[in-house]
């Protein structure tokens, strides 16, 4: 499956008063900023996995780590709805996570 790409942008950003520019890809599929190691490469920012770093020049800043602590299994929806193709809607629903049984 292609991603979906609406336009290409220069943004400007900062980070810690350091100013950054980025050519990015504007996608209606995501909604978070992503930056690849190209650009990582070209800022010299340096990426420490196992502590959980993220070091632009002499700053660290501790980067955002996932948990799967509680990972939901099952949506459940709690009254009969419709949600057309292409449509978006508000749907009531109860979510169990995995230590929780039917």
């Amino acid at each position: 499956m292609d991603l979906p790409i609406l336009w290409d942008m220069n943004l400007h950003f900062t980070v810690d008063g350091r100013d950054f520019d980025a050519n990015v890809s504007v996608s209606p599929a995501t909604d978070e900023f992503l930056l690849g190691s190209d650009w990582l490469v070209k800022n010299k920012v340096k990426w420490d996995f196992a502590v959980g770093t993220i070091s632009f020049g002499d700053k660290a800043f501790h980067a955002y780590r996932c948990t799967f602590d509680r990972v939901c299994r099952c949506i459940l929806v709690s009254e009969d709805c419709i949600v057309l193709a292409k449509h978006e809607a508000n749907v009531p629903v109860k979510m169990l996570d995995a230590g929780t049984s039917f």
